[in-house]
């Protein structure tokens, strides 16, 4: 599958080197030029019913021989999936033995995989929008200056959807299926122009949750900050409950379990916000740090942060952008997101010392000259030709902490 470039590029589930984070900076690296442009962009997030619970096995195998798995090869697919049975025990009585005749063995190593190639073919089913796909997530959306237009492909494509999954034997359901027009201003929409699926309409919402992080209309992320601030708010609460009886290397691990993973998932995206979104979320991290560390409340954290090796938020997010531009320079990345940035050397004819290095778009606005599109490779062009030549990602992250962790 892999070595014939079988699977659709945007499909980001299951697939080593890809994440739901790479699936959301696919979508973000469009939506921003096209805001920064005055443009504006729909996109859908669609929700289905049981999906990996209503696989057609039939479908399936047709698909699979369709792939090129053929003769011994698709025999022992259908062998693997015939003739399973289930049953349920609970508090000692067990249900009757029932036949499952749909979807993929829960829990087994070839179930993602044959989800994704059930529904690798759902892309080709549009016309107009783009898609985005995580396994069963899955988000079309569409860029354009004219909203009259762009509802009737979104709408368009939504019946080609429909159809699709009628005759894949899945269902997508409406009511709780949301979609964002995004922009940079509010925009006031007829409200005789609608999204529909099967006749029913679509709510339009600012905010919702797209794998795991909350993204809104204006690309502020400040809902998202504020899901962040709650969480690491009652992880510090637990790192101060604790520090009494813990010792400081236990109450480091409370803070890679409780408040690390909030700081560095998807920083790359919502780190970029403006600071006064940012400052709370700093503010609770110095406070986490001052619990492990026994620092009194007006302490300065910086002589803390570097006694226990841990990165500031601000310093945080340079880590994470520069290991995204080490992905890109070093072809890590998935297709999609290897022509998010462009050379110097692409843009301009003659020859310069920095034509190996990414270029930063020109900006007309902040959104995108404060995103990783322009910061990312600006920072790339502060690093020393050492770190940049770094064998491994891993090398490279150990490199750059211990450059910001020496200044503090």
């Amino acid at each position: 599958m892999t070595k014939h470039r079988i699977l659709y590029d945007g499909q980001y589930g299951f697939r080593p080197k890809r994440s739901t984070i790479d699936a959301i900076t696919d979508f973000v690296s469009d939506v921003l030029p096209s805001l920064d442009k005055r443009n504006t962009s729909l996109a859908v997030y669609l929700d289905l019913s049981k999906a990996f619970d209503t696989i057609n096995h039939g479908i399936l195998l047709r698909k699979l021989e369709y792939y090129g798995i053929r003769g011994r090869a698709l025999e022992w697919f259908k062998s693997y999936l015939d003739q399973r049975r289930q049953y349920v025990n609970f508090g000692g009585v067990c249900s009757k033995l029932q036949s499952v005749e749909y979807g993929v063995p829960q829990g087994s190593v070839l179930g993602p995989l044959l989800f994704i190639i059930y529904s690798n073919d759902i892309p080709h089913s549009i016309t107009y929008s783009k898609s985005i796909l995580f396994a069963d997530d899955t988000t079309v959306y569409i860029t354009g200056s004219n909203l009259e237009i762009m509802y009737q492909h979104v709408n368009y494509d939504l019946k080609s959807l429909n159809d699709w999954f009628r005759a894949n034997k899945l269902s997508v359901n409406p009511l709780k299926t949301k979609y964002i027009h995004f922009s940079r201003h509010s925009v006031a929409i007829d409200i005789n122009i609608q999204l529909k699926i099967d006749s029913v309409p679509l709510e339009r919402v600012n905010t919702t949750k797209f794998l795991g992080i909350y993204i809104d209309e204006h690309l502020t992320w400040e809902s998202h900050i504020k899901y962040c601030m709650k969480k690491i708010s009652s992880g510090t609460y637990a790192i101060n409950m604790s520090k009494h009886v813990l010792s400081r290397s236990h109450l480091l691990l409370l803070y890679y379990s409780l408040v690390q993973p909030y700081l560095q998932y998807g920083i790359i995206l919502w780190g970029n916000a403006y600071q006064k979104h940012l400052v709370k979320l700093e503010i609770a991290q110095k406070k986490a740090i001052r619990a492990i560390t026994g620092g009194k409340y007006n302490e300065s954290t910086s002589p803390l942060f570097r006694s226990i090796n841990i990165l500031k938020l601000k310093d945080l997010l340079d880590l994470h952008t520069i290991q995204l531009m080490y992905r890109f320079i070093n072809k890590e990345l998935s297709e999609p997101l290897l022509h998010i940035f462009k050379y110097h050397g692409e843009v301009h004819d003659h020859d310069t010392r920095q034509s190996a290095d990414p270029r930063p778009p020109k900006a007309n606005s902040q959104i995108l000259s404060k995103s990783f599109l322009c910061r990312g490779p600006t920072l790339w062009m502060t690093l020393d030709n050492n770190i940049k030549n770094s064998r491994t990602k891993s090398k490279l992250t150990k490199q750059v902490k211990y450059r910001f962790i020496r200044e503090y």
